[in-house]
């Protein structure tokens, strides 16, 4: 994976979206709450967007720009998952803007931050 810290907390995110699917294909229940998927997958991707935004050297729009890019990229790739699984009843094409939009705000506002939190100075 390199040192690309966008490539590695979408590695990340997909990972813990994947776990977020399953559950929800494990315990139906779940994937029956209304807007569950939206607001894990939301979620899943501020923190994604959080990692990316710790690993990125320069300014807190730097680590907006990296924590949108992976956490919306994860969150489409966990919205093509629910497709994939069967839990997202209806699905049409143009419908991967709202995981893509959701997860792009998300990570973003993670990046930031998580850069405001790492440049906080240490009382200790």
């Amino acid at each position: 994976m390199g040192s690309n810290p966008i490539v590695k907390s979408t590695a990340i995110g997909v990972v813990l979206q994947l776990a977020m699917v399953l559950l929800g294909k494990a315990v139906p229940s779940l994937g029956a709450m209304p807007n569950f998927f939206a607001i894990c997958g939301t979620v899943v991707a501020a923190l994604t967007g959080a990692i990316a935004g710790r690993a990125t050297t320069g300014t807190a729009g730097a680590a907006a720009t990296s924590g949108a890019a992976a956490g919306g990229a994860s969150s489409v790739v966990g919205g093509l998952l629910a497709v994939a699984t069967g839990q997202w009843p209806g699905f049409a094409v143009a419908q991967l803007l709202f995981p893509a939009i959701s997860g792009a705000a998300g990570g973003g506002i993670g990046g930031v931050i998580s850069k405001m939190m790492k440049a906080r100075p240490s009382t200790a």
